[in-house]
């Protein structure tokens, strides 16, 4: 019999940015889609694509790779994850979904302080291993940008021609 309750249990989804996966809470996507057609958006933050339409909402979309500060990856697999950060819903385009996994909250570690760098440390949940020699990183997408940087996404998808 297994000494493991529901409470201890973390669903996660996890996804692909080159060769780093990482995971984020499943309750915290809205949906995941095919990559939709995006409108540029002038003097836009350099991690931001652009928008798009998702049934009669402006959706600001962001480029997860150069938000991290990773080179550019161009796949046929890229999905966008929407999310709701500090109320305003936000499309991340990563290089693959992979899979929903539940596990042990007692299996997540704290980050280290090098993954850390350039990042709010809020925005790290922490690193498990989900296969044998794969590190996995848990990321808190609702706390990834800040709430400036949530206010200037909202006031783009504002003034963006609907």
């Amino acid at each position: 019999m297994s000494n493991v309750h529901a409470y201890d249990q973390r669903r996660l989804a996890t996804f692909r940015l080159g060769e780093t996966t990482y995971a984020v809470e499943i309750t915290l996507i809205q949906e995941i889609i095919d990559i939709p057609v995006i409108r540029p958006i002038p003097r836009a933050p350099f991690y931001l694509e652009g928008i798009f339409n998702l049934r009669k909402t402006i959706i600001p979309i962001i480029d997860f790779r150069k938000l991290l500060g990773l080179d550019a990856g161009e796949k046929e697999t890229a999905k966008v994850i929407i999310v709701s950060v500090r109320k305003q819903e936000i499309g991340f385009i990563v290089d693959e979904v992979a899979q929903v996994i539940t596990i042990s909250k007692h299996d997540i570690l704290p980050p280290p302080p090098v993954l850390l760098q350039g990042l709010d440390p809020e925005s790290m949940g922490g690193i498990f291993c989900l296969e044998e020699d794969e590190n996995t990183i848990l990321l808190n997408l609702d706390r990834i940008l800040s709430p400036q940087e949530v206010a200037k996404l909202a006031q783009a998808t504002t003034q963006a021609p609907q």
